[in-house]
């Protein structure tokens, strides 16, 4: 029999949410909670007038993909000084944003990652089905606004649609390359992208300060 895709809305400011996909697949976690499956989760913010320090992990597994919607959150990890990016992808698997209303990632200064920190090494791919979503993603010290932290390249990034503003910082890419970082195989097929380097040389789009950018 089909059997209908768990989703469920999540609330960033109840704690950090950990989502994993396997081949058999994703649950989400939060705080010290059990995880549960859901395959198809929107995570929120009650008040998202003011900013929250609880940060998103994505974790895909090698031939997973991870499924997410963003729908009106506001993160920031430098207003207690917390060493972490405000969204983080990590595996070896593909990670998929849907976006929905206005969101912000902003990483904190100390954490030296990008906004969307891509960490894993499948690709990353940005959607808006619906054509109401924005992101506003802005990195920390040296870190991109979408892609690799301080010294961290970035590959295999998609924008298929949304209004998204990248912002890199302290040599980092607007979306690509961190500091030192290269840029690599980025697409945007649709959507309003906004993207701007964080100085030193660094692109707005390809590599961060010192490094490479190609096949964009």
């Amino acid at each position: 029999l089909p059997v209908s895709a768990l989703a469920r809305d999540w609330y960033i400011d109840d704690g950090d949410i950990t989502i994993s996909a396997t081949e058999n697949g994703q649950t989400v976690k939060q705080g010290d909670k059990d995880a549960v499956d859901d395959d198809a989760p929107v995570i929120k913010q009650k008040d998202s007038s003011n900013s929250t320090d609880n940060v998103i992990k994505v974790i895909a597994e090698k031939d997973a993909t991870a499924n997410v919607t963003l729908d009106g959150v506001n993160i920031n990890t430098d207003a207690n000084k917390r060493y972490e990016a405000a969204f983080r992808t990590e595996g070896k698997g593909d990670v998929n944003i849907e976006l929905d209303g206005s969101n912000t990632l902003r990483s904190g200064y100390f954490s030296k990652a990008a906004g969307l920190n891509k960490g894993n090494s499948g690709t990353l791919t940005i959607n808006d089905e619906d054509n109401n979503g924005k992101l506003e993603a802005t990195g920390g010290y040296g870190g991109a606004g979408i892609g690799g932290g301080r010294h961290s390249s970035a590959s295999d990034i998609t924008i298929t649609g949304g209004t998204i503003t990248a912002r890199g910082a302290s040599g980092g890419a607007g979306i690509g390359g961190g500091n030192q970082g290269s840029g690599n195989n980025i697409t945007i097929s649709g959507g309003k992208v906004t993207a701007n380097g964080g100085g030193e040389g660094s692109a707005g789009i390809g590599g961060g300060y010192w490094a490479s950018g190609s096949n964009i």
